[in-house]
């Protein structure tokens, strides 16, 4: 059960109230791609974390033998679904299905940022644990056939 109430559009930043949204704008780059772009360059996943302001993304594993769309993503939600998957037999693909504008948070900064402000630190975990158990069964239902 979650706490906190949804303030903005944003998935991980949606607990935080305006002075918060502010203190944590200064970490935030923006970032755009085009349709079919990769968004996922090597080993970017554990490096950064992207909202997507506008557009949407299309997530793809591959095993070498075959190749399937797992999910999308829209607006406001969270591309970091790579961080689930530690097979080396398996690779994810992240990429644009139209012109798509992201929030970029460097893993490292953000982090830092959290250990210094622990309030805002529990919302962005609420709002990681929420994401995280949609996006799980999302997968789960889309990979089952349903």
């Amino acid at each position: 059960m979650n706490i906190y109430i949804r303030t903005n559009e944003n998935d991980l930043l949606k607990y935080l109230n305006q002075d918060e949204l502010l203190n944590i704008q200064k970490l935030e780059k923006m970032t755009d791609f085009q349709p079919s772009q990769m968004i996922n360059e090597d080993q970017d996943y554990k490096e950064n974390i992207y909202v997507i302001k506008t557009g949407s993304v299309k997530i793809t594993y591959n095993t070498g033998k075959k190749s399937r769309t797992i999910d999308e993503c829209h607006d406001g939600e969270i591309i970091w679904l790579t961080n689930l998957f530690n097979d080396h037999d398996l690779s994810i693909t992240i990429n644009a299905l139209i012109p798509t504008s992201c929030h970029k948070y460097n893993l490292q900064e953000l982090s830092q940022f959290m250990l210094n402000n622990p309030s805002i630190a529990s919302k962005i975990q609420a709002a990681l644990n929420d994401s995280q158990c949609e996006k799980l069964i999302r997968i789960t239902q889309k990979l089952g056939g349903r």
